[in-house]
């Protein structure tokens, strides 16, 4: 009895002591320093290049992700679909941005709802699909955590549907890796709706926040190569993570970067590692070997500066020291412009009459 209450104990630290070192991760220092990346073949799962993937980490909106994979089950097994209308509860409509801006009693389509998590990430219309698909959010949850160790996602445990901040809720960039190859394969009807670049809400337009889908980030010799999913996410806790596939003819990869400094440092990031990993010239200037199959890339390129995509702070230009004395005395020297001074039209002078006077001459 002794020795199981020990035992019992024993977890009960182990639990403890990862919950606080999660916690501290929260409050760890710049983005940077919780890089990770991973490049994967979608096709075979081989591994092509990784930094520190299995770093734990939060997923911000990459656990949307799983909220799609749930819902696109549900379209498959019959359980949605596209144009059922779902309830808008009040948990769903008090979601902090980025959402729609639902409100409690309306009611969405599941195709809009989808859309909305794939475009603008709304966190309002993910409470939507999960309450509809779970009945609670955390119950939800709970089937996300269970699917997630189906796929193999060893360290990954989901707390809510939509990845606002839970600093229990934790992932690696290899198991977001997993997912995005999982959606891929198992729903290659449905995948295609990642590829939006925009989505249309009662009549107003929501841009969609991966800005690298559709992008040409290189060339090769079998032709472009072009990003056509998945999903962005960021939370002050995890920084900037992107999972990106992208497609070379026949060949797609996989790439996921978690804790980019900035989006701009994060998207710059991801093309260099899929550019390279894919073998071919970048659309930027890039020394590659592009005569190497998939895999066989030698040396990664190195990261992008930390200051890469910051905005640049004007410097104002300091003025010469002068003293007052000479200040005063070269504002007095200044030559102001002198005015035109209006000339005046000269006056043609009269010829002047001769003062003396004539004397007559007396004829002899």
């Amino acid at each position: 009895m002794d020795k199981d209450m020990g035992l019992g104990l024993f977890r009960d630290l182990g639990v403890r002591l990862l919950l606080i070192s999660v916690f501290f991760l929260c409050l760890k220092g710049p983005a940077h320093a919780r890089y990770a990346a991973i490049i994967m073949n979608a096709h075979t799962g081989q591994i092509i290049h990784q930094e520190n993937p299995d770093k734990i980490t939060h997923p911000a909106s990459l656990t949307k992700m799983m909220t799609l994979y749930k819902a696109f089950q549900a379209l498959a097994n019959g359980k949605l679909t596209f144009n059922q209308l779902l309830p808008v509860s009040r948990h769903a409509s008090c979601q902090a941005p980025c959402k729609l801006g639902l409100r409690a009693g309306q009611t969405i389509k599941v195709k809009d709802a989808m859309m909305a998590l794939i475009t603008k990430s709304a966190n309002d219309a993910a409470v939507v699909l999960a309450e509809a698909l779970g009945k609670t959010e955390s119950q939800f949850a709970i089937q996300m955590t269970a699917q997630a160790k189906q796929l193999g996602m060893r360290h990954t445990v989901f707390k809510n549907a939509s990845g606002l901040p839970n600093y229990q809720q934790v992932t690696t960039a290899r198991d977001m890796a997993k997912l995005s190859q999982a959606l891929i394969q198992h729903f290659p009807n449905y995948y295609g709706y990642f590829s939006a670049r925009d989505f249309q809400f009662k009549g107003k337009s929501h841009r969609n926040h991966n800005h690298l889908v559709g992008e040409v980030i290189g060339y090769g010799k079998n032709g472009p190569v072009i990003v056509d999913g998945i999903k962005t996410g960021f939370i002050n806790a995890s920084g900037f993570n992107l999972a990106a596939s992208a497609k070379h003819s026949k060949d797609r990869l996989i790439g996921v970067v978690m804790g980019g400094d900035n989006r701009h440092w994060r998207d710059r990031r991801m093309k260099q590692l899929l550019t390279w990993a894919f073998g071919v010239e970048e659309s930027t200037p890039c020394l590659i070997n592009a005569s190497a199959s998939i895999g066989e890339r030698g040396v990664p390129p190195p990261h992008p500066p930390q200051s890469f995509g910051k905005k640049a702070v004007k410097q104002k230009k300091k003025k010469p020291h002068i003293k007052k004395g000479k200040q005063k005395a070269s504002k007095k020297n200044k030559a102001k412009p002198k005015a035109k001074k209006k000339t005046k039209p000269i006056k043609k002078a009269k010829p002047k009459k001769n003062s003396k006077k004539r004397v007559p001459v007396k004829k002899a």
